[in-house]
């Protein structure tokens, strides 16, 4: 059958990919497994994923491939859903489903993300150069555990834009978001910072959380204390006021396996690690 191409039947797609999505071995790390939850976070892709959808057909038109992706442009980076293929047309479709998905973005930087389970998309991005990044844990906590309104946070303001793209460029350097998308919640976050000296001008930033709303879960993006304020329970207090600011059952979070500090805080706030994960870029 010809190679990847544009497909118009939308509930195909949907539960092909639920399909794949429903087993570690086979999903992608960015979005979710289970078939309603799953629509609604590729409708909230930045692109139409849609428009961005290729597929691979075999000769009754069943898909036994698929790929699709987002970009931004500001931050120069795509994001790749996929490929997901049928265990026997993994090796025939693969690699031109990833070309076929790399084509379409505007944008010179690409990633793949995927639980260490999914060994075929790990063996893929190796026999393609692209270059394996640091294993994260995936880590959930109830909201409801994490809850704690705390007055020394409050809700980012343009005016700490200089102080958060410090934090945010030391702590997460090529992020999939820039300090500025945090601040000026563009891009559905909800941002909030730690004052070293709350309702005072003279405070200053010492640290920020960033998070937001993930298919009835709270999912925390960034999390960045000043050095010189560390092991003073700003990371907490930032924790429990996302919490308290944003509705949602559970926190979620990824976090590199190497960051044994990180990980030891979650681990003693009662975060539970529920999977690892490891992202793959190109160019390497």
């Amino acid at each position: 059958m010809p190679g990847p191409q544009r497909f118009t039947d939308r509930d195909a797609s949907l539960r092909f990919i639920a399909s794949m999505q429903a087993d570690p071995a086979t999903a992608t790390a960015y979005v979710g497994t289970l078939e309603e939850g799953l629509e609604t976070e590729l409708e909230d892709l930045d692109q139409d994923w849609m428009d961005t959808l290729r597929v691979c057909l075999d000769s009754d038109g069943s898909i036994t491939g698929a790929v699709l992706l987002e970009w931004d442009d500001e931050v120069g980076m795509s994001w790749i859903h996929g490929p997901w293929c049928t265990p026997d047309t993994w090796g025939r479709d693969a690699v031109d489903l990833l070309r076929a998905a790399v084509e379409q973005a505007p944008v010179g930087r690409h990633e793949i993300y995927a639980d260490l389970s999914n060994t075929r998309l790990a063996d893929l991005a190796a026999d393609q150069g692209w270059r394996g990044g640091t294993a994260h844990c995936v880590m959930r906590v109830s909201r409801e555990a994490a809850a704690q309104a705390d007055g020394s946070v409050r809700p980012v303001r343009p005016g700490d834009l200089d102080a958060v793209r410090a934090l945010h460029e030391a702590a997460f350097p090529g992020a999939y978001a820039t300090a500025r998308q945090l601040v000026d919640g563009d891009q559905g976050y909800r941002t909030l910072v730690a004052d070293s000296s709350p309702g005072s001008s003279d405070g200053k930033v010492v640290g920020f959380i960033a998070g937001q709303e993930d298919d009835g879960d709270i999912y925390l993006d960034f999390l960045a204390v000043d050095p010189a304020h560390r092991r003073q329970g700003v990371a907490r207090r930032l924790i429990g006021a996302l919490a308290a600011h944003l509705p949602g059952k559970d926190m979620t979070l990824t976090v590199a396996d190497t960051s044994e500090a990180a990980l030891a805080l979650y681990d003693a706030l009662g975060w539970e690690r529920t999977a690892t994960t490891r992202g793959y870029r190109w160019p390497a």
